[in-house]
C-alpha cells in the first residue's frame, strides 16, 4: 500500500467548483454537522461520485492536506482511500473511480442528523440505545475483531465490546442494548454504503477503432474521427476545458503550432495540426494514484482494438498484457519522463510504441497511465 499527503498544487479545471453553499457542510459553533442518508450519501458527499469531485468538495471548504492510500499492485477489486477533515474516511473503487463507502471515525465532534434529528456529536453520545431508536428494528448484527456491527440498508454502525463480552455477543440473538453493568456501547464508526451490488461505470466507454480511424464516445453519443476539424469535434463534445499549444522548439515560429484540446472531465485530449487543423491524435488518461497528473483528469475508460490483434488494450491493462498482444516495443528501449523531486513526488513514467499506432505510458508498477494512438501513415 501506497501513501500520498496532497501538499502539490494542481491546475484549477475549466468547470470550477460547486457553490460554497452546495459544497460545505453545515457547521454549528465551528462544528461540522452532516446528514446522513443511508444508501445514499452523507452531506454534500454522494455514493457513486467520482473521486474529481469528492476532492473537489474537501478542497472547497479545508486547505489541510488530505492523504490518499491505494495498493501498488494492480488490482481487480482495488480499493484507494481519502482522510479527510472532520474524521471522514472515504473509500473509491480504483476501476471506476468512484466513491462506494464514507466512514465517519469522530462520532463525538461531528454532529451527524439523520432525519432532521441530531444521534452523534458532543451533546448526543451514538449509544447503542439512541442508534436503534433512531433507526429503528434490524435483524441482529455480528462480531468483528472485538467489534458488534449493526447493519440497516445502506448504514452500519461499529460498537467496541469489551473483551470479557464478546463471546456473549457472538450469539446472533443477543443485542448489547445494555451491558451487566447498566452501560451501553458508544458507536465508534459509522459507514454509509450501497444497499446493494451498483453498477459504477454506466454510459462512460470510449471505443477506439485503429482501423476504422475512429473514437466513440458513449457518454456524448459521439463518433470522432482521425482528420476531424475543431468545428467537428466541438459539436459532438463541445468547448474544450482548455486548449494547450505544443512547444515549437524552435526560436522562430515558422509554422502555426500544433495544439490540443484537453477534455478533463472525459480524460481525453486530441491534438490537433497547426497546419490544417484536423485531429491527429488522441490521448486517453487513466488517472492513476501516484501519477503526476493525478485528479487533473477523470479516468477514461478506454478500449483500442487494433488491425490483425485478437484482443484489445484498454484502461485495465497492463504493460505485460500489451507486449503478450501486440509483441515487444518498437527501438525495446522506453523514453522516460522524470521531473525533479523538488517539483513532484510521483516517480518517473515510461513511454512504450507499439506498430499500428500506439504509445502506452506506463508506471513503476506496470499499469497504464495513458495512451496515445495516432495515424502512421
Amino acid at each position: 500500500e501506497m501513501c500520498i499527503r496532497d501538499r502539490y498544487q494542481r491546475r484549477v479545471r475549466g468547470n470550477g467548483c460547486l457553490p460554497w453553499s452546495q459544497c460545505c457542510p453545515r457547521r454549528t459553533r465551528g462544528m461540522a454537522r452532516y446528514s446522513v442518508q443511508p444508501g445514499r450519501g452523507l452531506g454534500p458527499y454522494t455514493l457513486g461520485e467520482k473521486i474529481s469531485h469528492s476532492l473537489r468538495t474537501l478542497r472547497t471548504h479545508s486547505k489541510q492536506p488530505l492523504e490518499l492510500r491505494f495498493p501498488e499492485a494492480p488490482a481487480a477489486d482495488g480499493r484507494a482511500i481519502v482522510l479527510g477533515v472532520d474524521g471522514l474516511e472515504f473509500t473509491f473503487d480504483l476501476v471506476s473511480q468512484r466513491l462506494v463507502s464514507i466512514a465517519v471515525s469522530a462520532l463525538t465532534t461531528t454532529e451527524l442528523t439523520h432525519q432532521g434529528i441530531a444521534f452523534s456529536g458532543p451533546t448526543d453520545a451514538p449509544t447503542f440505545a439512541t442508534v436503534y431508536r433512531r433507526f429503528g428494528p434490524t435483524f441482529p448484527g455480528k462480531m468483528e475483531g472485538g467489534e458488534y456491527v449493526l447493519s440497516y440498508p445502506g448504514i452500519s454502525c461499529l460498537f467496541p465490546i469489551p473483551d470479557a463480552l464478546v463471546s456473549m455477543y457472538s450469539n446472533q440473538e443477543t443485542l448489547p442494548m445494555e451491558f451487566p453493568d447498566g452501560t451501553t456501547p458508544v458507536a465508534s464508526r459509522l459507514l454509509v454504503h450501497y444497499t446493494e451490488q451498483t453498477e459504477l461505470c454506466t454510459n462512460e466507454a470510449v471505443l477506439a477503432s485503429m482501423e476504422e480511424g475512429q473514437v466513440q464516445i458513449a457518454s456524448h453519443q459521439a463518433t470522432i474521427q482521425f482528420g476531424a476539424s475543431p468545428q467537428q469535434v466541438q459539436l459532438s463534445l463541445g468547448v474544450p476545458d482548455s486548449v494547450c499549444h505544443k512547444q515549437s522548439g524552435t526560436a522562430v515560429q515558422e509554422v502555426p503550432s500544433d495544439y490540443f484540446y484537453n477534455y478533463f472531465t472525459l480524460g481525453i485530449d486530441l491534438l490537433f495540426d497547426g497546419a490544417t487543423h484536423t485531429v491527429t491524435k488522441f490521448v486517453f488518461h487513466t488517472n492513476q494514484p501516484g501519477h503526476r497528473d493525478f485528479n487533473q483528469y477523470d479516468k477514461c475508460h478506454f478500449s483500442i482494438t487494433l488491425p490483425d490483434v485478437t484482443d484489445s488494450i484498454s484502461s485495465e491493462s497492463t504493460l505485460g498484457d500489451a507486449e503478450a498482444l501486440l509483441g515487444d516495443p518498437l527501438g525495446g528501449r522506453p523514453v522516460v519522463n522524470s521531473a525533479p523531486s523538488s517539483s513532484s513526488p510521483f516517480g518517473a513514467t515510461k513511454f512504450y510504441g507499439f506498430n499500428h499506432g500506439l504509445i502506452l505510458e506506463i508506471m513503476e508498477n506496470g499499469q497504464i497511465a495513458s495512451a496515445s494512438i495516432y495515424l502512421t501513415s
